[in-house]
Formats: C-alpha cells, sequence, structure tokens
C-alpha cells in the first residue's frame, strides 16, 4: 500500500506514541523510546516549522519523560491535557480529574493478578494484558463505575487489552483540532499516524482539511493506508529526515 507524499512545508504531523512510534510493552512503565525515533522527531521538529504534536494517551509529564530531552506540543490523556508550545514543561489546559467515587470502585481489580490500574488523574485504563482471562470481569466493573457517576459524563474507551474510563468531551479528535485552529498548525493538511480505537477520533476529523490517516497493525476507519508496525513507522519517519539519524 502506497503511502502520502508529506511536504513539511504545507502538512502538520500529529503523531501516536505507543504502538505507533514506539512498541507494546507488558506494563505501561517498561516502553521504551529509542534514541534515533528522538532524533527524528527532533529535526522533524526542524523541517515541518514546528507544525508537529504528539496525540497520545499517555500524560503530557509521561510523553516528556519518555521523549527526553525533547519537549514537543502534545496532546495527554486523549486530549485532556493540551501544550501549544515547544520546549516547555507546562500544561496549558487540564480536564478536571476523574472523581475519586471512580478509583475506589475500580481498587479491587488491582487484585486481580496481571491486572493494572494507570491512574492518569484526567482518565483511568485498567489493563489486563498480562490477564486476558480476566477481560469480562474488568469490563463489568469499569461499566458499573461509568454509570455510577453519569453525572460527570464519562465514557468507556476500549483498547488493545485496555479499557480507560476518559471524559467524553475530550478526544483525540478535539485535540488535533485544537491544534489546527492556531500557528504554525493552521492552513496546513494533517497527517495523522495512530494505531488504535481511540485514534478513530483523530482519523474522523482529518476530512476538514483534507487529511491524511495512516493506521499501524490494522486497517482503521478513516485511514487510507497501514504501517506493518511500530518499526516500519520509525523507519518511515527516519526517511522523512532524509538522513541517518542515530544521535
Amino acid at each position: 500500500m502506497s503511502f502520502p507524499e508529506i511536504n513539511p512545508e504545507t502538512d502538520a504531523l500529529f503523531l501516536d506514541l505507543d504502538g505507533t512510534m514506539i512498541d507494546i510493552a507488558p506494563h505501561p512503565d517498561d516502553v521504551v523510546a529509542p534514541r534515533q525515533l528522538i532524533c527524528s522527531l527532533a529535526r522533524l521538529s526542524d523541517e515541518f516549522s514546528g507544525a508537529i504534536a504528539i496525540i497520545s494517551g499517555r500524560p503530557i509529564a509521561a510523553l516528556d519523560a519518555l521523549l527526553e530531552p525533547l519537549l514537543l506540543p502534545a496532546a495527554g490523556v486523549h486530549g485532556a491535557e493540551i501544550r501549544f508550545e515547544q520546549g516547555q514543561r507546562a500544561v496549558e489546559r487540564a480536564a478536571p480529574s476523574i472523581p475519586n467515587g471512580v478509583r475506589w470502585l475500580l481498587a479491587p481489580l488491582s487484585e486481580i493478578p496481571g491486572v493494572v490500574i494507570e491512574d492518569k488523574t484526567t482518565a483511568i485504563a485498567v489493563h489486563f494484558r498480562q490477564a486476558p482471562e480476566a477481560e469480562e470481569r474488568v469490563r463489568e466493573v469499569v461499566e458499573k463505575a461509568v454509570k455510577a457517576h453519569e453525572a460527570d459524563e464519562l465514557v468507556i474507551v476500549p483498547g488493545k487489552y485496555v479499557y480507560e474510563i476518559k471524559h467524553a468531551r475530550f478526544s483525540k479528535g478535539t485535540a488535533v483540532a485544537e491544534f489546527m485552529s492556531r500557528p504554525p498548525w493552521a492552513g496546513r493538511r494533517p497527517v495523522f499516524i495512530g494505531d488504535d480505537v481511540t485514534d478513530e477520533a483523530a482519523f474522523a476529523v482529518l476530512p476538514r482539511w483534507n487529511g491524511e490517516g495512516l493506521a499501524v497493525g490494522q486497517d482503521r476507519p478513516g485511514a487510507r493506508a497501514r504501517f506493518a508496525n511500530a518499526a516500519e513507522v520509525r523507519q518511515w519517519l527516519a526517511s522523512l529526515v532524509g538522513q541517518e539519524c542515530t544521535s
């Protein structure tokens, strides 16, 4: 399958991280960003005149830690956090914290071997990659927690061995739209690369600007082409730089 031609002078690059640019690990804390990827992103930011952003389910602070020393524009926790300025650590906007009652209802899941509760403050993810047999129990408890807090307008987003509770009004699609409303992204064609269900919200908004969606691993609605895996994405990004990136 062919990939679209990318023009750093007229395009804007939006990139998911886990499963898209870096390989998924059994535990969220175990992932590693290859140094070559960090080098490629730094050079791409320069070539695109800053019109690049990371759009991730991770909090922005976690993105900064993974991509150190880079401090790129980013949307974290599926759009619940956003930072437009490059080179600064401060988050410019963040959604309210998930109610503590949700945490209380989810707590018993932590007693299941292999189940990991990842509290992102503005969202909570329950991972069961190491305990796939627990999926039904995890789903039941997550659904109960959301139903008990209907007034807070929370939604459940399923992913790869994970159920995540987040605020309904934020998504990766709203994040892309926020970036596209201001320079240096405004007036450019957005190109978004993502691998999971949550990335479909970003793919869905791309037609507003005649954008391009590229999936990873499997086909996704709204994506016109697909990379085989994160390694192929890293190779493609390095090719956009135009020279070997090793530092």
